[in-house]
């Protein structure tokens, strides 16, 4: 008489299951060793301030020939620097809400003044108002001047 005996399952179970956690530790750190860090998401992301400011610098160049009535890049510049916050508003919320909400309305007060032709000092005076905002994102010390 034969006595045959059914093969367990068990010992491919326990083989899939070693694969599993095997893979999944090698798989965490592989990623763990190949994702940016903290520091250079966040370098990353203050250096996203940087089109904000050379908008506002052509508005202060750009401005004097406004008021005269010449050719100016000033609207068009505070334009650009308002579309770069909105593409990047999420970004500047992570970093600091507040400040992000400072340079928000900066942008807007620098705008309304381009906007209504106000006098150079006050329109300077709004534009060192938002540098000092994005500088603040940017984790850089406020231009001296």
């Amino acid at each position: 008489m034969a006595i045959y005996r059914t093969q367990s399952r068990r010992p491919l179970f326990l083989t899939g299951a070693v694969a599993l956690v095997v893979g999944l530790v090698i798989g965490f750190a592989l990623g763990s060793a190949t994702a940016p860090g903290l520091a250079s998401q966040l370098a990353s992301a203050r250096a996203e301030v940087r089109p904000i400011l050379t908008s506002l610098d052509v508005v202060r160049i750009e401005y004097a020939s406004l008021l005269t009535g010449g050719d100016s890049g000033s609207p068009d510049a505070i334009a650009r620097a308002q579309e770069a916050f909105r593409a990047r508003q999420a970004t500047f919320d992570l970093i600091g809400r507040a400040a992000a909400m400072e340079l928000e309305q900066a942008l807007e007060r620098v705008a309304g003044l381009v906007a209504a032709k106000a006098p150079q000092a006050e329109v300077d005076t709004a534009i060192d108002a938002a540098e000092a905002a994005a500088r603040e994102i940017a984790g850089e010390a406020p231009a001296s001047g």
